[in-house]
Order: C-alpha cells, then sequence, then structure tokens
C-alpha cells in the first residue's frame, strides 16, 4: 500500500539559525522541522521562536535533551532536539500551509558550546497531506543510554471500531522507529525526537530526529526506516555531534476493507508523475492481502498506469501527454473477495507548469 504522506523535498542546514527548501512548498501541504544543538551549560532550552516568511504557524510538538557532565574537559553541556509542525496560520488553524518560497528562521537560540562548530543542526521536510490527518507528538520509551549504540521510538495507534486486538478493530500494533549509529558507541547519549502523522485507519507516517555526542569515534547512522539526512557538526575539540533525519510508514492492520485517493497530486505534461517522479499510491487497510486494484470506470490522464497487482498495487506511475483533469474510479479487492471502490481526480498541468513567482501553488485536496 502507498502512504498518506508523501515525502515532496527536504532540507539540511549546519551552523545557521535558519534553512531554505529549493523548491517553493505546496498550498496546503505540512511542514515538519526540526533543530538540535548543544548549550554552553547543562539545561537545555527551546528556541525562543520559529517563522517563514509566509505567515505560516509552526506549532511545538516534541523535544528531548539529555546532559553530559565531563570532569576531564570541566564543563557541563547539554544537548537538545526539538520538533515543530506548520499546518496552518495560526495555533487554531488546520487548514495546511501557505506556500510559496520558504525560508524557516529559529529566532532565540540559546548560546551554543563553542567547542562544537558547525550548530545548530536544522532539518526540514514537506510533505503531502491527506484530507483528515492528526499529528501526534511520539515519546521514545526506550531511549538508549549513554554507551549503547541504538534507540526507539515507539508509538502505537487504535481505531475505536471493535475490541483492541479484534478481528475489526484496526491497529498499527507497537511500532518502532530505530536509530543505530556506526561507529564505537563509547560515550554516546540519544536526545531522540519525534511526531507520528495519522491518517486513520489507513497509515501512520512517524517522523523523527535522533541527535548524539558520540565524539570522533562516530562515522554515520542507520535505520529502521527511511533516511532523509544526516549531518555532522565538524568535531571540535571535544568530538563530533551528530543528527540523523529519518522517517517510517506503518499501516493499519485487521478491520474491515478501507481505500482512499489521498490527495493525488497535479502532474505535468512530459514530466515524470508524482513526489521526485516515483509516482503516487493509492491506499488500503484493512481485509486480508494481498489486494488487487482495477479501473471500473472513467480513465486516468493518458500516460499514466495502475499497476494492478503484486508489491507496488494500487502505484499510478507514468509521464502524462495530455493536460486537463482526469475522474476515474478504482476498485480494490482483497484476497477473500471483499471489494471497495473509490473516485478519484487528477489534474494534469501544461508543460510550462505554474509561474516561478507564484506565491499559492500547488494542491488542496
Amino acid at each position: 500500500m502507498g502512504t498518506s504522506f508523501p515525502l515532496i523535498q527536504k532540507a539540511v542546514a549546519t551552523g545557521t539559525d535558519s534553512i531554505t527548501f529549493g523548491d517553493p512548498v505546496s498550498y496546503g501541504n505540512l511542514l515538519v522541522v526540526a533543530i538540535g544543538y548543544n548549550t554552553a551549560s547543562d539545561g537545555a532550552a527551546l528556541p525562543g521562536g520559529v517563522a517563514d516568511g509566509l505567515g505560516n504557524y509552526y506549532k511545538f510538538y516534541s523535544a528531548s535533551g539529555a546532559a553530559i557532565v565531563n570532569g576531564a574537559r570541566n564543563r557541563n553541556d547539554s544537548f537538545m532536539t526539538a520538533l515543530y509542525v506548520a499546518q496552518g496560520t495560526s495555533a487554531t488553524t488546520y487548514g495546511g500551509i501557505v506556500g510559496g518560497n520558504c525560508t524557516i528562521t529559529f529566532t532565540g537560540m540559546p548560546a551554543l558550546w563553542s567547542a562544537r562548530p558547525g550548530l545548530p543542526i536544522i532539518f526540514a521536510a514537506e510533505f503531502e497531506v491527506p484530507d483528515y490527518y492528526n499529528v501526534f507528538a511520539t515519546q521514545c520509551v526506550d531511549e538508549a543510554l549513554a554507551g549503547e549504540a541504538s534507540c526507539n521510538i515507539s508509538f502505537r495507534s487504535i481505531v475505536a471500531n471493535g475490541v483492541a486486538g479484534g478481528a475489526n478493530c484496526s491497529d498499527t500494533g507497537n511500532i518502532h522507529l530505530g536509530f543505530t549509529i556506526v561507529g564505537s558507541p563509547t560515550g554516546t547519549n540519544h536526545s531522540p525526537s519525534a511526531v507520528a502523522l495519522v491518517n486513520q485507519p489507513l497509515d501512520v507516517t512517524i517522523v523523527a530526529i535522533d541527535y548524539n555526542d558520540a565524539g570522533n569515534s562516530q562515522t554515520g547512522w542507520t535505520s529502521t526506516g527511511t533516511l532523509m539526512e544526516t549531518a555532522q557538526a565538524g568535531a571540535g575539540s571535544g568530538g563530533a555531534t551528530w543528527a540523523a533525519w529519518a522517517f517510517q510508514d506503518f499501516p493499519y492492520l485487521n478491520g474491515p476493507l478501507v481505500a482512499q485517493c489521498g490527495n493525488p497530486p497535479p502532474g505535468t505534461v512530459g514530466t515524470a508523475y508524482g513526489p521526485m517522479g516515483a509516482g503516487y499510491s493509492l491506499l488500503v487497510s484493512g481485509g486480508t492481502s494481498p489486494y488487487t486494484w482495477t479501473i471500473i470506470g472513467g480513465a486516468l490522464p493518458p500516460g499514466l498506469s495502475l499497476t494492478g497487482s503484486g508489491a507496488s498495487a494500487g502505484l499510478i506511475t507514468g509521464t502524462p501527454t495530455t493536460a486537463g483533469q482526469w475522474v476515474f474510479t478504482a476498485q480494490v479487492t482483497d484476497s477473500l473477495g471483499a471489494t471497495y471502490p473509490i473516485t478519484c481526480t487528477i489534474t494534469v498541468c501544461p508543460a510550462s507548469g505554474p509561474p516561478s513567482a507564484a506565491s499559492n501553488y500547488g494542491w488542496t485536496g
């Protein structure tokens, strides 16, 4: 199955208080921004504020911090991660972001420890969102201790349509997104933070940062999820600090067969369809896999095709050849014969695309 939250673009910045996306962000999407830094003394503090030039509101969702006391260097040091999500223009507006060229800036940053050049480390990602979703802060319930190499972010979501674990209950089960350092873990302290992007009862996407002080012995990261970015603040007299940024998609299990179009993005004539040209998946959960997809009404845009079965079942791929708006009805069938039809729309723009100076463009679903 696909995910409700396709990754549209990402960015990383070090040694600065701002980060800029390479392409304009699209109206109606969601932005997740994470920052990691060391402070000059024990007791990490959050930035004073975060904003962009578009008027989007960045709600604070999750933070994690750890303290290091090192008598040999005669310092008390705290390192901190913090996650923010922009879903609208105010704390109570969740209608999607304002689009356009986007630079996100942090203000009121705590004093950074001078022996860590290249701080802070900032990651930012733009995700497409379905019509209905929620964002939850998550908690690392099995955070690694000093010297341990691995750490898991843990989360569970249950749809209240039956007894937990029963045949009619959609449940992700206990899910984990893990980080493991490459190299000697001696002296390592993990400082993970994450949010869960939830589209019940279809899927959950966990987005997490892990920031750590591992000395100069660490050489990289691995993750159970998809590593979007990794970064290192240059090794100084106290060693290196590292950050990793990852996401992982988890379907709901059990429950009745359910499908959604999500928000199929617009295509452009002559350009491979979908985020980063990778196509777009229709969404399905519940029932009994494997699933089979067929078109039972209307038509896909010329040049696009729907994968009917196999590991990529439900994936729409190809290169559009004709501009216009195309309405089609797709039906998913599970292995027991249950069916669920959905009617979706895909718009194809002319090859010239939207003007580069547009303040808002994209799709709202």
